[in-house]
């Protein structure tokens, strides 16, 4: 039961707009580009709309390019290109989206005919520029603040977390093979980490948890519910997701008192 990219990424995004931070950024990016008043949009629009049209860009956008950034990171984990080479790619494909994206707003709303020269070109050669310098920026500030701000915490961590960006450092909920990676999820976020599920199963303790599939790890604690089907089970987890349990792993879960 793996995951598309799609819904990994959307799952990523609602994860993001549950930050407060995120808001606070979006909403004062929006309202310092009101007060600037790009591109001419000042001349149209008065000054509330204005402000209120430019932080509804900035979050629509934002929202938009995690979104689109997300998925193509999780298309390209897979492969051999270098790093640099998928950000750029991820970089790329949010800029072509944001681009079509302001174009029908600045149609709908000033009327602008999306492509007339050279608005066309100098809108979309700009966003694409800022949407490959801003994803380079947010991948290599997240490396940063995971390597000298370590989260604290005195209670023993599994070792596991020390591969996830700050971010994503919560309670560990399960873990689901993808290709060759692990997704490890937490109350937090989930992120793919390269290493087989054997291995990062190690790296679990002291959270109690259950292999329940060649796929699939839980922890104990974010099991909600459980049922039989038919000679297999399917656990529910705390964040609403079904997790199969196959033949082989049933008495495991029956021991851990899951099913009767």
């Amino acid at each position: 039961m793996n995951e598309t990219p799609f819904h990994f990424a959307l799952r990523e995004t609602q994860n993001r707009l549950q930050n407060r931070a995120v808001w606070i950024g979006m909403i004062s990016a929006g309202i310092i580009l009101g007060v600037v008043s790009p591109f001419g949009s000042g001349d149209t629009i008065g000054r509330v709309p204005l402000l209120l049209f430019w932080v509804f860009v900035c979050v629509t956008t934002h929202t938009l390019g995690t979104f689109v950034a997300t998925a193509i990171n999780v298309i390209l984990a897979p492969t051999r290109l270098p790093d640099w080479l998928k950000i750029t790619l991820a970089g790329i494909g949010v800029g072509i989206d944001v681009t079509i994206y302001i174009l029908l707003v600045n149609w709908v709303v000033f009327g602008l005919y999306p492509f007339e020269m050279p608005y066309f070109q100098i809108l979309s050669l700009n966003i694409l520029f800022l949407s490959i310098v801003i994803t380079f920026a947010n991948v290599l500030i997240g490396r940063e603040i995971s390597k000298t701000e370590p989260e604290p915490n005195l209670a023993p961590q599994p070792a596991l977390l020390d591969r996830l960006a700050l971010s994503n450092r919560g309670e560990l909920v399960s873990l689901t093979v993808q290709d060759h990676y692990v997704e490890v999820t937490t109350t937090k976020g989930s992120e793919l980490v390269l290493m087989r599920l054997a291995d990062a199963i190690k790296e679990t303790a002291p959270t109690q948890g259950l292999r329940v599939h060649r796929s699939h790890w839980v922890a104990t604690h974010a099991v909600s519910n459980a049922k039989r089907d038919g000679a297999r089970a399917v656990l529910t987890l705390s964040d609403g997701r079904d997790i199969p349990v196959s033949r082989t792993y049933v008495p495991a879960v029956k021991e851990a008192a899951f099913l009767p």
